[in-house]
């Protein structure tokens, strides 16, 4: 199962999930109640209010998931809480106050913290909290359905009400890495697991959610740094499917939003595991589509003969359909060689550390710019300098 999957059954994937479902009591977690912040116990009696005069007069139920959940699964001090509720927004509005309600199509509730000594004004902090009542209900119907034998047995066991079930259950599907879909109740106390976390935490596996970690990382991209953050951080090691997706994968990032991308910049470089995080983008080629001028110093410093360059950004164009890196076949890149139709200059590219194919030297004829196949740690996305560089 640590191995590559590709594509597994429905009944065979019904029956992981539903094997590796678990909920632990207190007592069998160990994770200290201490630990919750004081805003978010108050913030989780304002949810469970009966108050039938204000809005549905019903008790609801606060989570704290992912990476939170996961670092206080670990003993560790998580540096944010993601909250989850069964509330809608109307009653998160009105029980949650002061909050402020950001987002069109995915909304989330930023919840001010109050100063205790001061009820109504601010400390500046606030927490993000989310409605497990999402928009897209075509897709939970599906969900429910396909779960409907597991949630049947599992429900009682967890004891949890049907519909907040399943919604979990749906929250955990899109996670990105099962180390990061567990939920904690900040009421009871237990700690729910739909997708195997527990024991790839105990393990110290990074896997993603998906069954194929190439879709995982094709639907965001960004997912392959945030992979490379979660070992980094906590000592784990990716797991089989997830180095070789993130090898197959890694030129998609360079669609990605300048953007977004140093924001999952700055948290691989700011945070004290930097230099694990480099290791592992470098080695699963990742760090050239991304830092170009480092992925050019890394090379040199691993090899000082190299005249390896890393392409910077804009410098060749990725289509939509470009084939991954297992698609470009040996015996297909060794017959153009020999054709002498990829490289202008005629260079001797028998070095280890450059690609077969340069991008930079492959013109398409109809978006009249540079193109390359799918580069990875075997095919870099750069180019060959100077034999003085």
């Amino acid at each position: 199962e640590r191995a590559d999957v590709s594509s597994p059954t429905d009944a065979s994937s019904s029956s992981r999930r539903t094997r590796n479902e678990r909920a632990l009591s207190p007592n069998e977690h160990g994770i200290d109640p201490r630990s919750i912040p004081r805003y978010v116990r108050v913030l989780q009696r304002r949810l469970a209010r009966r108050d039938a005069s204000n809005d549905d007069g019903e008790k609801h139920r606060l989570f704290v998931v992912g990476g939170a959940a996961r670092d206080l699964f670990l003993g560790k001090t998580p540096r944010d809480f993601d909250l989850l509720t069964d509330a809608s927004w109307a009653v998160i509005k009105k029980r949650a106050q002061p909050c402020v309600v950001v987002g069109r199509r995915f909304k989330v509730a930023h919840c001010f913290e109050e100063r205790p000594d001061a009820p109504g004004k601010r400390t500046g902090a606030f927490f993000e909290l989310v409605s497990m009542r999402g928009e897209d209900r075509a897709e939970a119907d599906d969900d429910e359905e396909e779960n409907a034998d597991g949630a049947k047995t599992e429900t009682g066991d967890f004891r949890l009400p049907k519909e907040v079930s399943r919604r979990l259950r749906l929250d955990a599907s899109r996670r990105d890495f099962t180390v990061n879909a567990l939920a904690y109740d900040v009421e009871s106390g237990f700690l729910y697991d739909f997708v195997g976390a527990i024991e790839d935490i105990k393990s110290g596996t990074v896997r993603t959610v998906h069954p194929s970690a190439v879709t995982s990382f094709k639907q965001d991209p960004a997912r392959m740094l945030r992979a490379a953050r979660v070992a980094a951080r906590h000592d784990f090691f990716l797991a089989g499917n997830v180095v070789s997706a993130l090898k197959a994968s890694a030129h998609l990032l360079r669609r990605e939003h300048t953007a977004r991308l140093a924001g999952e910049l700055k948290a691989l470089f700011t945070r004290g595991f930097s230099e694990k995080a480099v290791v592992l983008l470098w080695t699963t080629g990742v760090l050239e589509h991304v830092a170009h001028l480092h992925a050019t110093h890394v090379a040199r410093a691993v090899d000082p003969g190299t005249n390896f360059v890393a392409a910077p950004p804009g410098a060749f164009h990725v289509p939509e359909d470009t084939p991954s890196s297992h698609d470009v076949l040996d015996e297909d890149v060794a017959d153009r060689n020999e054709e002498g139709g990829i490289f202008s200059d005629g260079e001797d590219t028998t070095h280890p550390l450059l690609p077969a194919d340069l991008p930079w030297a492959v013109s398409d004829d109809v978006t009249k710019k540079k193109t390359g196949s799918a580069l990875t740690r075997h095919r870099r996305g750069g180019k060959r300098g100077s034999a003085s560089t």
